[in-house]
């Protein structure tokens, strides 16, 4: 498996993250209270040489791809359940709040899902956890739900956890090519091998 690294960020005219697989991934990122964070998009071409340290190929007849990723989908509802949980309890703040300006307790009602719109009520970053192969990394996303653009803070440490994990999910999903061993022969000397023994058999008949 090939060792965790920890990324470079860097500010050059846009966020630009790059490691020793690919130094050339300029994401699509947002400055929310002076921390960046970036997109991830697991068919974004860079990102997916950022993480592989190999070309993304479409064609499936050839040398064929794993573009599914586990830990991607991982990301996605860890955001969309640490986005609600937060929604969750600012409305929870509200309700507890009115319900010590009342005399008796208020009829309880089901907690809706929440929405993009609701940002402006839960916060625009939410606290994570990421977890991959028992080991642990906190970081941050943006707010978000089910279908929004995944960001992620771009700081080394939850860059460098997340090519791990996602470069951990391409090797285990793709086939590699046997080594094949340099003393075996080949399966045309085996052929030849066979015809000339049967030459040797008729002769001696």
């Amino acid at each position: 498996m090939q060792p965790f690294m920890r990324p470079e960020v860097e500010k050059i005219v846009s966020y630009k993250v790059k490691n020793p697989l690919h130094d050339g991934w300029q994401p699509e990122h947002q400055i929310v209270n002076n921390d960046v964070f970036v997109r991830i998009n697991k068919h974004d071409t860079d990102f997916f040489k950022f993480c592989t340290g190999e070309h993304i190929r479409w064609s499936k007849k050839r040398d064929p791809q794993c573009h599914h990723f586990e830990f991607f989908e991982t990301m996605m509802k860890l955001r969309n359940s640490e986005s609600q949980k937060a929604f969750q309890r600012a409305i929870q703040e509200v309700r507890d709040a009115a319900d010590q300006d009342m005399d008796m307790p208020r009829k309880r009602q089901k907690m809706r899902r929440s929405k993009m719109s609701d940002v402006g009520i839960a916060g625009e970053v939410v606290d994570v956890v990421l977890e991959f192969s028992g080991r642990q990394q906190s970081s941050q996303m943006l707010f978000g739900c089910r279908g929004a653009p995944l960001f992620v803070r771009a700081d080394p440490d939850s860059m460098g956890f997340i090519q791990h994990a996602m470069h951990a999910n391409f090797i285990a999903n793709v086939p590699r090519p046997a080594v094949r061993r340099t003393d075996e022969p080949d399966d045309d000397d085996e052929d030849n091998h066979d015809a000339d023994g049967e030459a040797e058999d008729n002769a001696d008949e």
